[in-house]
């Protein structure tokens, strides 16, 4: 039912009890608080909501048993949630208009979260510094599932301490308020770490502990002024590296062995970098201005 002018949900009462998977996306008719009645939706496993105008969700939500997935991106009039299911292992989520903020600890199967703030969408009535605070308060927002893969944070200030996350396969944070990057220690499972739009980061950690990282992509990050470890990123396949202008110079990256692509633009601070032609397995070399 993905971008039609549905204005409601078509009713669950004893008909839909088989249903397992309700797609409405980008459905802008579809507003104010879903049916209590979805809760008879008991073999459901996926549920998108995304791009719609919905405002709550009801209580009776925690009777689906089998709900695995939930997207809720640009619900730009979602105001509150119910008690999320511990059986969710993917969640998207915008919680920009949130005034209730969700306790995201009790679930312990969640494997992928992709968690958004965006101010930008609130303008520059001053509103989201309110909003904002209700979740720098919120105790359990700092007691994410550990159980987590992918871990997705937009305009979340500030993130939380990823070390824990000793699961994480794939991290990406975009737009976050900080000056210095939380610890990435003990992350052996980590694969891919995508950083972009942090504006105001002058320090990532030493990289050198994530042995298995095999794609490492950093963009407009103009305080950023150097990369220590990553000389050490011995399974490193993917590099890329775009508008950080006050860096000025990388660390050798001759261990790199396993590396096939390497991107390097925007980086008007760099003077040089080095070891690029001991790198028997390159495939792709972009540098420019």
């Amino acid at each position: 039912m993905g971008n039609t002018k549905i204005g409601k949900l078509p009713d669950a009462n004893g008909r839909l009890e088989m249903l397992e998977e309700l797609h409405c996306p980008e459905c802008q008719r579809l507003s104010g608080e879903i049916p209590c009645n979805i809760g008879e939706l008991s073999h459901l496993k996926i549920l998108d909501l995304s791009g719609t105008r919905i405002s709550g969700l009801p209580a009776t939500m925690i009777r689906l048993p089998c709900l695995k997935e939930l997207e809720l991106k640009e619900c730009h009039e979602l105001r509150q949630l119910s008690e999320l299911l511990s059986s969710l292992t993917s969640l998207t989520l915008d919680v920009y208009h949130c005034q209730i903020t969700p306790d995201l600890s009790n679930l312990v199967n969640l494997e992928y979260l992709d968690l958004s703030f965006r101010r930008d969408y609130l303008g520059g009535t001053g509103k989201w510094k309110e909003l904002l605070s209700l979740w720098k308060n919120k105790e359990t927002f700092h007691r994410l599932p550990s159980s987590l893969s992918t871990l997705k944070l937009t305009d979340i200030t500030p993130p939380p301490q990823f070390s824990s996350f000793r699961n994480l396969s794939k991290l990406s944070v975009s737009s976050c308020l900080m000056t210095h990057f939380p610890a990435l220690e003990h992350l052996e499972n980590l694969r891919e770490l995508f950083v972009e739009k942090c504006t105001s980061l002058m320090g990532m950690p030493d990289l050198s502990s994530l042995k298995n990282l095999e794609t490492l992509h950093l963009s407009d990050l103009q305080g950023l002024v150097e990369l220590q470890g990553l000389g050490d990123l011995e399974s490193l396949v993917s590099l890329k590296i775009t508008c950080c202008g006050s860096i000025e110079i990388l660390p050798n990256l001759s261990k790199l062995e396993k590396l096939q692509y390497f991107d390097l633009e925007c980086c008007l601070g760099l003077r040089c970098v080095e070891g690029l032609s001991a790198l028997c397995r390159l495939k792709h070399v972009t540098i420019k201005d």
